[in-house]
């Protein structure tokens, strides 16, 4: 986990060290869709609409209320958020580079704002709003938009 001390934009709490996993994990390929999360929890509180896009504007209670109830009607599911070690393993894909994608990124791989390009990179369009979950690449994993620093989406729950 962390960074190495050369990598452009390192915050100085990114200590690179080694993480021992103990126990396998299971995280699903998309963050949780709008679709999901309405049939689940009746209601729909994204602000930006659309059933393919991930579900946000949720805290951790929300999310914890939603991984309660699939849990309640698909017995021996266990479905929990990963740990930050467990987040940033399914985000590196094996790699060791800042980004799944390598040494950096662009808006066509990552939903960021392209004014803003990491490291000096080439300027892309700032969509300003979530997109659907499959729109962009996925890792070599298979796990799409799950990425480490500002660039990430959250509300992707592992399953044990």
């Amino acid at each position: 986990m962390g960074s190495p001390a050369a990598e452009p934009e390192r915050l100085d709490n990114e200590k690179q060290h080694q993480v021992l996993l103990t126990q396998g994990l299971w995280l699903a390929d998309t963050a949780c869709t709008q679709a999901l999360w309405e049939a689940v929890m009746g209601e729909n509180p994204s602000g930006f609409k659309g059933a393919e896009r991930p579900v946000e504007q949720v805290d951790w209670e929300q999310v914890q209320a939603f991984i309660g109830r699939l849990n309640a009607a698909v017995p021996g599911l266990e479905l929990r958020l990963p740990t930050e070690a467990e987040w940033e393993y399914g985000c590196r894909a094996g790699t060791n580079t800042p980004f799944s994608f390598g040494q950096t990124i662009t808006t066509e791989q990552v939903n960021y704002d392209g004014n803003n390009p990491y490291a000096g990179g080439e300027k892309g369009p700032w969509r300003q709003e979530t997109v659907a979950v499959k729109a962009l690449p996925c890792n070599a994993w298979g796990l799409y938009q799950i990425g480490s620093r500002s660039t990430s989406q959250a509300g992707g729950a592992g399953a044990k």
